[in-house]
């Protein structure tokens, strides 16, 4: 069987993205179609590269063993009996009966690397590809199971890049990184690419970013995604590009089909493994993957608003702190250590569950009022929120989702203190007045006192000195 590569192809200059397999509905595509000669696969290849940047060609004998078994594989995706395919979403080309001499049949995966020579910014790049070969021997009959993690394996580029043609239709393959087919880690770079003709900013990160994508290939699928309007949901639910003092940021996922061991945590509460890096450069992008190596670099909680709240002191006009997903470590364990901080934890949004939070919210906030007007409380006390329903957050004591609002109290002191002397006071939850939660705020601060009364009494207290026993000493 003889069986053309790429470089037969010609120059095909320009990839235009004829159609978004994303179907009509907006539904991922497993497409599998016949191509009867070689101008049809350059076709083929032309119209489906994007925006997955890959393809895959199986040159088959028709009705053979090996031929049902893709026509299967195909018939499990687009029936969603097999999620990981379905999402994989590659496209596959059928070259069957293209033998001219007895050989083997096989599968070979064509990947997009573009921007390999820094000639190729003066025109539109050469499609410089890679491809990866599954093969048996004569007459052999494929495993389904080796075919498919075979599949899963190798549909990746090393860097998925945006769409090169400046006419073509920018589309970001959010099944394909985001779902099932990815069974391991993401590595999403966020740009302002629009309008830079050049494709310069697209070049100098994909050069800082590479060696890196080579030494994560088996663990991280890296992609770019375009900051503009048409990706801008897709990064409000992930929580980056969406400030525009920062013109990169990079985001890591671990485990992109991490699952919670509690049904009750959400996608927006506890989630590990999630690092972000803004405004990348060589040397900060080479420090974070150092980082991220030895298990060191912060989790990235997310936030679903527009701001990020830092500065501890509640916005203009109201008096209850609002903590967000990147200012909880920082407000919650690092800031005001000498007050107390009491930490409701609602979800706004009712189709989350909560249908008080909103009258419990304001209620919060009424409280938040009366301490900041009593002098003996504000200098003890800080009252604070989060909406769990649009923020991230690492108490894992709080369900992610709400039926009720539910308060935490962290005392004084620095990080290991306040972490383990922290109490989720869940019975308020009944008692949500202000009558009631203020009266818990001033039971909770008398106990503290006077078991710090109590604890400051016996450090002062002398040590009695124990009687040497009869015997004591001696050999």
């Amino acid at each position: 069987m003889v069986v053309r590569g790429w470089g037969s192809l010609g120059l095909l200059h320009v990839l235009v993205p004829l159609r978004v397999v994303h179907g009509v509905a907006g539904k991922p595509e497993f497409i599998l179609q016949e191509v009867l000669n070689q101008a049809g696969l350059e076709e083929f290849l032309e119209r489906y590269m994007e925006p997955g940047g890959s393809a895959c060609v199986a040159y088959l004998d028709r009705n053979s063993n090996n031929h049902f078994l893709m026509k299967k594989l195909h018939q499990l995706a687009e029936e969603q009996t097999d999620m990981a395919l379905h999402t994989l979403q590659i496209p596959i080309a059928l070259a069957l009966d293209w033998s001219e001499e007895d050989g083997n049949e096989m599968l070979i995966i064509h990947r997009r690397v573009p921007f390999t020579r820094l000639w190729e910014m003066e025109s539109l790049p050469y499609p410089d590809n890679s491809t990866t070969r599954f093969s048996g021997k004569p007459d052999e009959e494929w495993r389904e199971s080796e075919v498919r993690k075979w599949l899963l394996a190798n549909a990746y580029p090393l860097i998925n890049t945006r769409n090169l043609d400046p006419v073509a239709k920018y589309v970001f393959p959010e099944a394909r990184y985001l779902g099932e087919a990815n069974s391991g880690g993401l590595g999403l770079i966020v740009a302002n690419l629009s309008g830079d003709l050049e494709f310069s900013a697209q070049y100098r990160l994909m050069k800082m970013l590479r060696p890196h994508a080579e030494k994560w290939r088996d663990r991280l699928r890296f992609s770019f995604l375009e900051r503009s309007k048409k990706t801008s949901t897709l990064r409000y639910n992930l929580g980056v590009g969406m400030d525009g003092n920062f013109s990169s940021e990079l985001l890591v996922i671990k485990d992109v089909n991490w699952k919670p061991e509690s049904k009750e945590l959400n996608y927006l509460h506890g989630r590990p493994g999630k690092y972000r890096l803004q405004n990348l450069t060589q040397a900060s992008v080479d420090a974070f993957f150092e980082d991220f190596e030895k298990g060191t670099l912060p989790t990235f909680w997310a936030s679903k608003e527009n701001w990020t709240f830092t500065t501890g002191q509640p916005p203009k006009g109201e008096f209850a702190l609002r903590i967000t997903g990147p200012s909880f470590e920082e407000v919650v364990y690092e800031q005001d250590p000498g007050r107390h901080l009491f930490l409701a934890f609602f979800n706004d949004d009712p189709e989350d569950g909560c249908q008080t939070c909103e009258r419990s919210r304001a209620i919060w906030e009424e409280v938040a009022r009366e301490v900041a007007s009593r002098k003996a409380l504000r200098t003890k006390v800080r009252i604070a929120a989060i909406d769990q329903s649009l923020n991230e957050h690492p108490e894992s004591r709080i369900p992610g989702k709400l039926g009720e609002p539910l308060l935490m109290w962290y005392p004084p002191g620095l990080r290991e203190v306040r972490a383990k002397g922290s109490k989720n006071l869940e019975a308020m939850a009944a008692l949500w007045t202000k009558e009631a939660l203020l009266s818990k705020i001033d039971d909770l601060l008398m106990d503290y006192e006077a078991d710090a009364e109590e604890e400051a009494e016996r450090a002062k207290a002398p040590k009695k000195r124990r009687r040497r026993g009869a015997g004591e000493g001696e050999l």
